[in-house]
C-alpha cells in the first residue's frame, strides 16, 4: 500500500519522526512495511540515525539468506523514492489509520453476517474503533 511506502520514507528521511507515529503496527499490510518499522525503530533507538547501509549490515543476521536481507533494503530504498515528504507525515498516518478501521470494521460486520459475533459484540467492535 502508498501510504505504508510514504510513512516509511518519511522515517528513513527523518528518523525522529518515530516518536510521532500512531499507526499500530497491525494496520500496515505489508510484511515488509512491519519489518522495516521494527528495524528502523531499532536502530533509531539505539543510535539516533537510520542508515540503509547500517540496516543491511546490523540486521543481515536476522534473515534467511542474502535475498531476503536485500528485498528489505530493496524495499527501503524504494519508499524513500516516492518523494514522500515528512511534511505530509501526519496526512499519510491518518489515511492509513483510516483505511485500517474502515476495513476492521467491515471484517467486524461480515463476522457478524456469518453469525460469528453477536451484535453486541459488532457493536462493541464498532464503539472500538470511533
Amino acid at each position: 500500500m502508498e501510504f505504508e511506502k510514504n510513512i516509511i520514507g518519511c522515517l528513513l528521511l527523518k528518523p525522529e519522526l518515530i516518536k510521532d507515529i500512531c499507526v499500530p503496527l497491525e494496520a500496515f499490510k505489508s510484511i515488509e512495511s512491519k519489518i522495516s518499522l521494527k528495524i528502523i525503530a531499532d536502530q533509531f533507538s539505539r543510535i539516533k540515525s537510520v542508515s540503509l547501509v547500517g540496516i543491511a549490515e546490523t540486521y543481515k543476521a536476522l534473515f534467511k539468506n542474502k535475498n531476503e536481507a536485500n528485498s528489505i533494503v530493496d524495499y527501503l530504498y524504494d519508499c524513500m523514492s516516492l518523494e514522500a515528504t515528512t511534511g505530509h507525515f501526519e496526512y499519510y498516518q491518518e489515511r492509513l489509520l483510516n483505511y485500517y478501521i474502515e476495513t476492521q470494521i467491515l471484517d467486524s460486520i461480515k463476522s457478524y453476517t456469518q453469525n460469528k459475533i453477536s451484535v453486541e459484540n459488532l457493536l462493541e467492535k464498532i464503539h472500538e474503533y470511533e
